[in-house]
Order: C-alpha cells, then sequence, then structure tokens
C-alpha cells in the first residue's frame, strides 16, 4: 500500500469497492487539478462497480431473460430486471470515468514523416 492509500483508505469495505478505490486513488490524488471533491466521485464510482458486480452475478445465476406464463397474450420471454439496472451501471460507470479523466484513449505520437501514429498500430 501505499502513501496515499494510506492518506486515503477507502470509506467502505466491500470487496469491489475496495479493490477499486485502490487501483484508482493514487491516479485521482497525484494530479495538479486535485480536489478533495474528486474523492466523492470516486466513491460513487466504486460503489457502481461493486454493484456491476452484483448484478453480473445474479444475473450469471438467475440468467437474462424469464418466462411469463399468463395473460391473454400466453407465455411470453421478458428479460430480468437486473439486465436493464446492469445497462444502466455500465453507463454510469462510463459517465463517472470520464468525469475522473479514467478513460482509455489511443496516444499519438509524431513519426519521422509527421504522421501521427497511434500507440496500437
Amino acid at each position: 500500500m501505499t502513501k496515499t492509500n494510506k492518506k486515503y483508505s477507502p470509506p467502505r469495505n466491500g470487496k469491489t469497492f475496495a479493490l477499486m478505490w485502490n487501483r484508482l486513488i493514487d491516479e485521482i490524488t497525484s494530479r495538479d487539478n486535485f480536489k478533495p471533491g474528486h474523492l466523492y466521485q470516486l466513491e460513487i464510482l466504486c460503489d457502481l462497480y461493486q454493484e456491476y458486480d452484483r448484478l453480473r452475478d445474479i444475473i450469471e445465476e438467475f440468467g437474462y431473460t424469464y418466462e411469463n406464463d399468463g395473460g391473454r397474450n400466453g407465455a411470453q420471454i421478458k428479460v430480468t430486471p437486473e439486465v436493464g439496472q446492469f445497462n444502466r451501471i455500465r453507463s454510469e460507470i462510463r459517465e463517472y470515468s470520464k468525469l475522473l479523466g479514467l478513460t482509455l484513449y489511443k496516444d499519438k505520437e509524431t513519426t519521422k514523416g509527421n504522421e501521427a501514429k497511434d500507440e496500437w498500430s
């Protein structure tokens, strides 16, 4: 554990929460524009990751769909509510990651011919 992690220990003890907090805290606190308010945003992001794991476990156990037996339209296969929540959580993770500047992007470097070349090529 680094000095930063000791100074800013995870505010909650959930396994996924603490894992993600410890992975991201140094990147957040080492920036020139770091403000204590960023910690609250990181806390929300770690909560989202924890909820993501919980929903993924539920979906893996019970499946993506269920069959509805009744009604005037007969049997129907419907998506479970957890799938909708799971997709919403994924969107929110993406948004909070952007807010904190944690998104992945291709780095550009200049080559001899002054052409931009990405690191994935």
